[in-house]
């Protein structure tokens, strides 16, 4: 299950232990969460908790895409944290560091998003 809550003006989305691998019919049901998500969090801050999700595929890193861009459309601050090592690896080696914010911790992506609003 997902979830969303709000910290200090960032809608921060946690994934829960059921999301550990993002096969397709997770991914159909996260996809329709994330983007509506991200079309309405005001301000338009998103940040997305990864730490229990140890696999995904090439899809998911479409719908995070998706999701970026109206967050971006926005002028928001979208931000990925708590990634295992292996989905770091994944994110850097595709160059998504360069694209998104990837921090370890709740505290720094709510700071990031915080400091992005100044």
């Amino acid at each position: 299950m997902a979830t969303v809550k709000q910290e200090n003006g960032v809608t921060v989305v946690e994934l829960d232990e059921s999301y550990s691998s993002l096969g397709d019919d997770e991914l159909q049901q996260f996809r329709s969460f994330l983007l509506e998500t991200a079309s309405a969090c005001n301000p338009p801050h998103l940040a997305v908790d990864l730490s229990h999700t140890k696999f995904f595929g090439s899809a998911f890193l479409e719908v995070l895409f998706r999701a970026w861009n109206r967050v971006k459309s926005r002028k928001g601050q979208f931000v990925l944290f708590g990634l295992s090592d292996n989905c770091e690896e994944v994110f850097r080696a595709c160059d998504l560091d360069q694209l998104w914010v990837l921090v370890k911790s709740r505290e720094d992506a709510v700071n990031s998003c915080s400091n992005h609003s100044s």
